[in-house]
């Protein structure tokens, strides 16, 4: 398989974010059922009941498409602590929500969940039972934990997974945010101005023993309205450099970075991040670690854009041939954007903080 077919199967993860339709489409060689998909309509969000997983083109691709822009109203995306995202939409949107799933292109072995449970196609249709994702901390909590964002804190909380993926060549699994929604268009996301910001960060929990399969195969991706069906720049039918996909970011001299050319992630020492082991690590990307895949949506944008930002994701890719399986177990918790003043500091101040 080559660069552009992998670039392909890490696409998914941008239906994920954008159109949770157009997971199944970019799936490509993996099996989908025929049956309706109907997003869950709480909160004042609309679903279609008639819409298909075989038809992505549903979702509104011209660049005429009305989305939702503005700033942050704090660093803040999400700590967990209550029962939706931290961050405050724009006037125009609604909360965000994280979604999960679990993709092979092998039928027989599509990969597995034991934490969340639940068939993987029900997580990532989870709509605004998403909250019901979060898990209780593992042991060792960073830092302080953050106030309720509804007054009503459950205790110390995550966004974890747990499971195996499948061992057909680039399965994997994810968890993804949309940071705002377009109105209440679950369908469409808003597009977040972050330009204020350096990037990102966040604490990332490896268990003891899936930290050596998780290192090699972890990913961060970052998408903006350039990558998206209706921001009018990527074509939602391509499968090469116009595809709708993703700015990558991974371990320095993983086989997974390496295999995309995605950028880096740094300790808070300013040092590369390069090894994972098992228990809390602080992470962080500047905006400057997303690298646009050359063979895979590289030709819809050089540099990641932070000012019409739609959500991220992170995930693990099983890129051998023939497996086997890859284990995993880690957490995100904390999850903000990263104050230019701290872009400097890392790898010794190669790095803009503009």
């Amino acid at each position: 398989m080559n660069h552009k077919d992998t670039e392909r199967s890490l696409g998914i993860m941008v239906g994920l974010a954008t159109a949770w339709l157009t997971f199944f489409e970019l799936v490509g060689c993996a099996s989908s059922p025929s049956s309706p998909v109907v997003a869950d309509a709480s909160l004042d969000r609309t679903a279609d009941s008639s819409v298909s997983i075989d038809a992505p083109s549903v979702r509104d691709t011209s660049a005429a498409a009305s989305l939702c822009t503005g700033p942050p109203a704090e660093a803040l995306i999400d700590d967990m602590s209550g029962s939706s995202i931290s961050l405050t939409p724009p006037s125009c949107g609604a909360k965000g929500a994280w979604t999960v799933s679990n993709w092979s292109a092998d039928p027989t072995f599509p990969g597995s969940f034991t934490v969340p449970s639940g068939n993987p196609m029900t997580l990532l249709e989870c709509g605004s039972r998403c909250q019901s994702l979060y898990s209780p901390l593992p042991a060792g909590l960073p830092g302080a934990v953050g106030t309720s964002d509804d007054g009503g804190a459950p205790g110390p909380q995550a966004m974890c997974i747990a499971g195996l993926t499948g061992t057909s060549q680039y399965d994997g699994a994810g968890m993804i945010v949309e940071l705002a929604f377009s109105g209440t268009n679950v369908s469409h996301p808003a597009l977040i101005d972050a330009s204020a910001y350096g990037g990102i960060e966040f604490w990332l929990w490896v268990s003891p023993s899936t930290a050596a399969s998780v290192g090699p195969t972890f990913l961060v991706q970052l998408i903006d309205k350039n990558q998206i069906p209706e921001g009018g720049v990527c074509d939602a039918n391509d499968r090469g450099v116009k595809a709708c996909a993703a700015a990558m970011a991974g371990l320095s001299g993983s086989p997974a970075a390496e295999a995309r050319r995605a950028g880096t992630l740094y300790t808070d020492d300013g040092s590369e991040l390069s090894l994972l082991a098992g228990g809390w690590q602080h992470v962080r990307a500047p905006w400057s670690s997303f690298v646009a895949s050359p063979w895979w949506g590289g030709a819809n944008e050089q540099t990641v854009d932070p000012r019409t930002l739609t959500g991220m994701s992170f995930l693990v890719s099983q890129d051998n041939v023939g497996g086997p399986a890859v284990p995993f177990d880690f957490c995100i918790y904390q999850l903000s954007f990263l104050p230019k003043s701290d872009v400097p500091v890392l790898d010794g101040g190669a790095q803009e903080a503009g």
